[in-house]
């Protein structure tokens, strides 16, 4: 087994584990953040107020950075048993297996910044009114939470902090998978070896 192949194998291996970890604690906070939520709207309800919760800034980064996560999950495994393949060796597949490569890195990098800023500024946006229809300032709103004994604030934050750094190392291994792949076209045949009817007894 050439240096390419090990070194490939190792990043494989690498990018399903790190895909792995970033799909399990997106899911986990994207549950989480799910439940806070239905517990503020519980709560401001039983105090005779309606509130909106608009979490589409830390929810749309949040599902695309699972889906690519686990799109990688599925892809890394095939790559590995891929390297031992003839098929999967010659330079038109290596370049196939590095733009699938290419495309899961760039899905898991557009989907990290949005997610690591939403987490770094833990803000949601949030409107409300009375049963009566009056319209609730943000300030007013905190203040009712916090006359009833709610903290509005997140409890646990070191699941966000988690689902703004994993996606990160996920993409790291992807896209040093996607320079090694790359790299080991060069040293690829053009195309499988065929071996003539007259050679064979």
């Amino acid at each position: 087994m050439s240096s390419y192949h090990s070194i490939r194998l190792a990043l494989y291996g690498l990018s399903f584990a790190s895909a792995v970890a970033s799909a399990g604690v997106c899911i986990n906070m994207l549950v989480k953040q799910h439940n806070f939520v239905a517990y503020m709207t519980r709560t401001a309800s039983e105090a005779g107020v309606s509130i909106e919760v608009d979490t589409r800034n830390i929810l749309q980064p949040a599902i695309a950075a699972t889906i690519f996560s686990i799109l990688t999950i599925v892809l890394a495994p095939i790559l590995v048993l891929g390297i031992s393949r003839p098929r999967w060796k010659t330079k038109t597949a290596l370049k196939n297996q590095g733009w699938l490569l290419v495309v899961l890195s760039l899905g898991l990098y557009c989907s990290a910044i949005p997610l690591s800023i939403a987490v770094r500024a833990r803000t949601i946006e949030v409107s409300g009114s009375t049963q009566s229809g009056v319209s609730l300032e943000y300030d007013d709103i905190m203040e009712i939470f916090y006359l009833l004994g709610v903290d509005p604030e997140y409890r646990e934050t070191s699941y966000f902090v988690l689902s703004a750094i994993f996606p990160w190392c996920a993409w790291l291994f992807c896209w040093l998978s996607c320079i090694a792949t790359f790299s080991a076209v060069s040293s690829a045949s053009t195309s499988l070896r065929t071996i003539p009817m007259s050679q064979i007894s």
